[in-house]
């Protein structure tokens, strides 16, 4: 089996963007989804600050998505032949997935959701 040589900048690159895309989860789930955000007095420019670095900060890690779409695009250009296999084997796990999220979800009003991630029913 012949060894791929790997392009470091484009490593680096990647891994760049998937800390974009955790920056961006953690502006947007953690920071703009509290009531601290929303309700934040803005009586101090370090109160201003801090609102106009959030939002800079969730502006410029939107890349990430983009760049690690694109780099992992561009390896899979190599491969010459399409595996169908791998294809409904993902098709299959999200189906599966899927399914038994929506029992949990529809159990009882979700009562059973509510029970395995307690997160859900305190809204943190």
């Amino acid at each position: 089996m012949k060894q791929k040589k790997r392009i470091i900048n484009f490593e680096v690159l990647r891994v760049l963007a998937m800390f974009f895309i955790v920056t961006q989860h953690y502006c947007y789930w953690g920071l703009k989804s509290s009531e601290w955000y929303h309700f934040m007095p803005m009586k101090s420019s370090m109160d201003i600050f801090n609102y106009i670095s959030i939002e800079a900060l969730f502006l410029i890690s939107v890349i990430g998505v983009d760049c690690f779409v694109l780099i992992t695009g561009y390896f899979l250009i190599d491969r010459l032949s399409f595996r169908w296999k791998g294809m409904m084997n993902i098709w299959l796990q999200t189906f599966i997935y899927g399914i038994m999220v929506s029992i949990l979800v529809n159990n009882e009003g979700g009562g059973m959701i509510y029970f395995l991630f307690p997160s859900v029913a305190t809204g943190l």
